[in-house]
């Protein structure tokens, strides 16, 4: 939940524009495009491949503290 607060209060800091597309927050908006009639996928498979790479970061880094301390 902290990230998402992170993020959101990131994406809002007009000096970190560069920052922008690395945030998991940027195609939030892309999920309404599964209501729309021709489905656009675009913006919702960047955002699910963004997603993905956060969430494998984030189990690769978990495993390697548990594994570590561990030993």
């Amino acid at each position: 939940m902290s990230e998402l607060i992170t993020f959101g209060v990131l994406s809002t800091v007009p000096a970190l524009d560069w920052l922008r597309p690395v945030l998991i927050t940027t195609d939030w908006s892309a999920v309404l495009d599964v209501l729309r009639d021709p489905i656009s996928g675009n913006g919702m498979l960047t955002g699910l491949l963004r997603a993905g790479c956060h969430l494998v970061i984030g189990v690769s880094t978990t495993v390697a503290r548990v594994v570590t301390e561990d030993a």
